[in-house]
């Protein structure tokens, strides 16, 4: 497929109709408000990314402004329906490049000195994938930022690829978008437990969770995961054994630190268990697609049996395609009286999602699904990368099954303060302690893996010095 100068010229004309802008075109007018909405919108869309992949980031026009088509001019062609973005052969997928991030405002490679490898935060050391690139790009083109909405059109490409992906049938009005996961959890923890309420949680647990009790003034109560066999489980009969009516149980779904993909059996009995004891669920499922080895995501709330009244699942697409920086996430709440409680405890409290955040969504969710593939292919050999050099150390690595997040046992080396031990080594890693799991540590292995090399190595040179 060719793309000529008029494509460009009218990029920006097409991507405000392509997200929500009303079109002034009679044909156009017609088939917006007729049932062919979503399908000229995403024909339109996919022409805005195509050709803004061809011109790269140049002004729209002569005056950098936006023009509609003049008296006589046509549509340009239509793009292929599918991977449209990436018939671009300049959209590659490239995971072993090591970009510099030392010279930006990263919370990540700022933390330590220049000695230090820093493998802690979970972000990724990837460039996002090019399609999300190019669209923010010609965003930031055209100049003015005023509030935005969230359009149709992201919540039916949001709705459709939670069928596509879960098998899981949510309704547009469902969806409730919001700046950020752990802002909309803090509010949640406020918002669905009584003042002398308590808030649950399994532990070793992603660390925000442990301080959500205290920023929400309520009880705070540690239920200790398990290990069987070398592999964390959620501790179902602990929940059974402390759950009471009124409890608000704070899930993570894949499991973070420990990496693990919650099976539907596990998420059943956990529902059982709420449900028997009249407890709340809000699920953090933000990376809920990073199970690796082909496994498949289970949310929560698809799971049978479970109440729409029940679980709130707050999903991202941040963690997957690194926009963690950008923001923006979105809480599924099926039912009515639920999602007009939560609009009302957010009520001045969140703002809506950013006009950057829910466009870096939208493209991600529906152009970036081979990078996407590429990215668990690349991952799991990460992963397994790591396996295989940690044979000869004495630290033993739980398996991964999800997430980009290894979780060490290192206990064996009797180090009084892991952390600083190895970042003294050039390693910067996530303190246990800090999730609830003293004498472990965290490492993100979501980099190139030539950097992953240099941190086995940094690790290996540690241990041996003991």
């Amino acid at each position: 497929m060719s793309t000529s100068e008029d494509d460009f010229k009218y990029v920006g004309w097409l991507f405000l109709l392509a997200h929500g802008a009303r079109p002034r075109s009679s044909e156009l007018e017609s088939a917006y408000k007729s049932d062919a909405h979503y399908r000229t919108i995403a024909r339109l869309s996919k022409r805005v990314r195509c050709a803004v992949a061809v011109h790269g980031n140049r002004t729209i026009d002569g005056s950098g402004g936006y023009d509609e088509p003049r008296a006589g001019q046509t549509l340009p062609g239509h793009a292929k329906p599918d991977r449209a973005a990436s018939s671009d052969p300049t959209v590659t997928t490239d995971f072993d490049t090591a970009f510099s991030r030392r010279d930006t405002d990263s919370v990540k490679w700022r933390k330590y000195p220049a000695e230090v490898l820093p493998v802690w935060v979970a972000d990724m050391d990837f460039q996002s994938p090019l399609p999300v690139r190019r669209a923010l790009a010609a965003r930031v083109e055209h100049g003015v930022y005023g509030y935005g909405e969230v359009t149709d059109e992201l919540r039916h490409i949001v709705t459709q690829r939670l069928l596509n992906r879960y098998g899981w049938q949510v309704d547009a009005g469902d969806l409730v978008f919001f700046p950020g996961v752990v802002p909309a959890l803090n509010v949640i923890c406020r918002g669905f437990t009584a003042a002398d309420g308590r808030i649950l949680t399994a532990v070793p647990i992603y660390h925000p969770f442990l301080d959500m009790g205290a920023n929400a003034g309520r009880e705070m109560i540690h239920l200790q995961a398990v290990v069987s066999d070398g592999r964390w489980e959620f501790p179902v009969d602990a929940l059974a054994r402390a759950g009471r009516a009124g409890d608000l149980l704070l899930l993570c779904n894949p499991y973070n630190p420990v990496g693990r993909h919650l099976t539907g059996p596990e998420l059943a009995a956990i529902v059982q268990v709420c449900d028997e004891r009249g407890i709340q669920i809000a699920s953090d499922e933000i990376h809920c697609d990073l199970p690796l080895d082909g496994q498949q995501h289970q949310p929560l709330a698809a799971v049978a049996g479970v109440s729409s009244r029940q679980s709130i699942t707050l999903m991202a697409a941040s963690k997957t395609f690194n926009l963690a920086g950008i923001g923006g996430g979105f809480a599924v709440v099926p039912d009515a009286g639920t999602r007009r409680h939560l609009d009302a405890v957010t009520a001045g409290v969140l703002g809506n999602i950013n006009i950057m955040a829910a466009l870096a969504m939208q493209v991600a969710f529906e152009s970036c699904n081979e990078w996407h593939r590429d990215l668990l292919t690349y991952l799991a050999g990460n992963r397994d990368y790591l396996v295989d050099r940690m044979q000869d150390l004495p630290i033993t690595m739980s398996r991964v099954e999800a997430t980009y997040l290894a979780w060490l046992d290192v206990r064996a080396l009797e180090l009084a303060d892991p952390a600083t031990y190895f970042e003294e080594a050039g390693v910067g890693m996530s303190d246990g302690a800090q999730f609830g799991g003293g004498g472990y540590m965290r490492l993100n292995f979501g980099c190139p893996r030539s950097r992953l090399g240099e941190v086995v190595d940094r690790l290996q040179a540690a241990v041996e010095k003991r």
